[in-house]
């Protein structure tokens, strides 16, 4: 039996409407065998928030980020003083390990919860392909469709792979992206 993939989402506490979507999202890979952790169930770390999320970034094997305006700007170091300071904090630490591995991204995901968020990815996230999990009917209604990557499990036998829901690639602003329905 192997072992459901552990994923970390990183998000921004944008409004409560985008936080319940972070949740229904995070309790349907929960419910599809996901071992999802999400900051909203953990109430006060011992560890503290930072090494919280410095911990939950080097354990998962993906880390879902979720692309808005406001994470870009706070992942960038570009919020006001005293604000966001945890998507801040994620975007920092992804931001090194991407470059610590030369570029290559196995583990960060960028999903939008709306298509009018690929103007958002951060820059650290732009040459990757990126996943949309908006649909004409919207996200709770397609819940049972969320989210699906087919996903090289590295260090489980190669050629073996794990998926959870179901995704569609989202149009890219760069006419050299082309979707991708695998992540290697």
């Amino acid at each position: 039996m192997r072992t459901p993939p552990r994923v970390f989402i990183s998000y921004s506490h944008d409004s409560e409407d985008h936080r319940n979507h972070v949740q229904d999202l995070s309790k349907r890979l929960l419910a599809d065998g996901i071992d999802c952790r999400l900051d909203e169930y953990e109430p006060s770390p011992p560890e503290g928030w930072p090494r919280w999320m410095s911990t939950q970034i080097d354990q998962a094997e993906f880390v879902l980020v979720i692309c808005t305006e406001t994470y870009n700007r706070r992942a960038d170091g570009k919020e006001s003083p005293g604000i966001g300071h945890g998507a801040n904090w994620e975007g920092l630490l992804i931001t090194q390990q991407i470059f610590e591995d030369a570029g290559r991204n196995n583990k960060f995901i960028p999903v939008l919860l709306r298509e009018s968020d690929a103007l958002h990815v951060p820059k650290f996230l732009k040459p990757y392909s990126r996943y949309c999990v908006e649909t004409p009917k919207g996200l709770k209604e397609n819940e049972g469709q969320v989210l699906q990557f087919n996903i090289s499990r590295r260090g489980r036998g190669s050629g073996s792979s794990g998926c959870f829901g179901l995704s569609r690639a989202c149009g890219s602003t760069n006419e050299r992206d082309q979707p991708a329905p695998r992540i290697r």
